[in-house]
């Protein structure tokens, strides 16, 4: 997967099946169904892209022929999905990483500005022994799918 940078804070993903998952999404002659399957499996191909430079620690284990040193990510995953890009992106990305603990925003429209403000943050344990959100890398899944930008 090629990504171009456009800022610091936006990578445009170049990649055949982003590009054609890409077209079914935008397809307004796209079933829902379809639309769902295309999403869930774009945002595979996007967590794998935005996980290229999480750090990970190596661990030993056995194999049946042999000891054979693996590695795992460093720090444990939150998702906080944004609207509803971000809540259909969910399935595929935890699909790769089911230990990922789950994020929620609450977002409401400021009445004076009319602009959307957050709530409150709150995040799902996930498992047992999870440490704090500050230790864990997090995604915000819910990017401009119409731009294939994952920011």
């Amino acid at each position: 997967m090629r990504a171009r940078t456009q800022d610091s804070n936006v990578v445009t993903i170049e990649h055949p099946l982003v590009a054609a998952k890409l077209a079914i999404l935008r397809s307004k002659a796209t079933l829902p169904e379809d639309f769902r399957r295309a999403l869930q499996e774009i945002s595979v191909l996007l967590l794998a892209e935005a996980a290229r430079t999480w750090e990970t620690v190596p661990y030993q284990i056995e194999t049946p022929l042999r000891g054979c040193t693996v590695s795992n990510l460093k720090r444990p995953v939150v998702f906080v999905p944004i609207l509803r890009a971000g809540l259909g992106m969910l399935d595929g990305m935890t699909t790769l990483l089911p230990d990922a603990a789950i994020g929620h925003i609450g977002v409401y429209r400021d009445e004076k500005t009319f602009l959307p403000a957050a709530r409150d943050y709150r995040r799902s344990t996930g498992g047992a022994a999870r440490s704090d959100a500050g230790d864990r890398k997090q995604r915000v899944p819910g990017s401009d799918l119409a731009k294939g930008e994952w920011g």
